[in-house]
């Protein structure tokens, strides 16, 4: 369970998705917008359209928060905010190879010179 100060809350958000640079692998998409903050900021969301029965889709976010907690934990990712889009196919997937993609790109964009 993530705690309180690395949930993204995007009902609060007005302009997250025309903000954010959108960012795609096999199983997920991944949204970043370079807002900085003291501690990154994570949502994950699961598609109705991928996956229409509901316990699938909460099966499917905690698990993929669960896999992003652990990068929190090692503080591997850049003080940025994070939306994790996550398709079914994100469980057949390595999560070492995800974490690792999902490090590399956000310490990508906080490294690069902003917009």
């Amino acid at each position: 369970m993530l705690k309180k100060r690395n949930r993204l809350r995007l009902r609060q958000e007005k302009n997250f998705f025309s903000q954010a640079e959108r960012l795609s692998g096999s199983g997920y998409t991944l949204l970043i917008r370079k807002q900085t903050h003291a501690e990154p900021q994570i949502a994950c969301l699961t598609p109705k359209k991928f996956t229409p029965l509901a316990s699938h889709r909460h099966r499917l976010n905690r698990q993929a928060l669960a896999s992003c907690e652990i990068l929190l934990k090692e503080h591997a990712l850049a003080p940025f905010e994070y939306v994790l889009i996550v398709h079914n196919s994100f469980l057949s997937q390595d999560k070492k190879l995800v974490l690792q993609e999902l490090q590399d790109r956000g310490n990508k964009l906080y490294s690069s010179p902003g917009k």
